[in-house]
């Protein structure tokens, strides 16, 4: 009996592959309303994928479907046409992936997938997740040896509104980063650069274009984190980030879990 459970376990260990990961990743964006917004689709991994297909999710009563765009770094020889488009009334695609190649398809870092294309249809102020889901079809990956693959996903969100508060004015010596992580709970980096010493200013927007937090410090040239605490004083949701200084400033968004 105790060399069955032996020959059980080794079959497990052999069938799962337990450091693989691949990390389905979707965008924060701003579009105006009754303009088209494109979602590129990202998946990143060490791994080599064989297979790959999930359910992408969005707000219908924000965001209409328009198309399929361009299907990013995969082969043309790959099977692609198995998108399932009968649910985007209700903000739902489903995407099935089969390599063609009996060696599967390497991937370095990050490789897109493919692109969504939109029609804003909310009201400014309004804003659609885009995510994915397991629902109808689920998430799944495998890789060359068509083992399954540890999968993992980033919420994007599409903000409908002005697109003013998005606008960067050079600001000679400055360089600001996304902040991460991205979503967070209470706590997120900003990270930024400056070429030369200068006052920093932060500013959080909502999508109304208010500013919610306002803070200001004085840095030398180098490379910075700006530690951001929103606990207790930011509600859930997407919003616009800004670093400047007396010479300029630039902005990205980021999530709120």
């Amino acid at each position: 009996m105790k060399h069955i459970y032996f020959f059980i376990t080794i079959l497990i260990i052999l069938t799962t592959d337990v450091t693989a990961q691949v990390t389905l990743v979707a965008p924060n964006k701003m579009v105006r309303s009754n303009d088209s917004v494109v979602v590129e689709l990202r998946v990143k991994t060490r791994d080599t994928l064989s297979t790959l297909q999930f359910t992408l999710t969005w707000n219908p009563a924000v965001l209409s479907f328009g198309r399929v765009d361009t299907l990013g770094g995969f082969p043309p020889s790959a099977v692609t046409d198995e998108f399932g488009v009968s649910n985007v009334a209700q903000g739902k695609l489903s995407f099935v992936w089969i390599s063609a190649s009996n060696n599967g398809l390497p991937i370095v870092d990050s490789l897109e997938i493919f692109k969504v294309v939109f029609k804003a249809i909310g009201a400014n102020g309004t804003n659609s997740s885009v995510q994915y889901a397991s629902s109808p079809t689920p998430i799944k990956a495998s890789n060359a040896q068509l083992i399954s693959i540890v999968v993992t996903t980033q919420v994007g969100s599409i903000k409908v509104g002005t697109t003013a508060i998005l606008e960067s004015f050079a600001s000679n010596g400055l360089r600001l980063e996304q902040n991460k992580p991205n979503p967070f709970q209470n706590q997120t980096l900003i990270p930024f650069h400056l070429d030369k010493a200068d006052e920093v200013f932060l500013s959080v927007f909502d999508f109304k274009g208010q500013r919610i937090i306002e803070k200001k410090g004085f840095y030398g040239a180098g490379s910075y984190e700006w530690l951001l605490d929103t606990e207790g004083g930011l509600p859930k949701g997407s919003y616009v980030y800004r670093i400047g200084t007396r010479s300029g400033f630039q902005s990205k968004v980021f999530i709120k879990n």
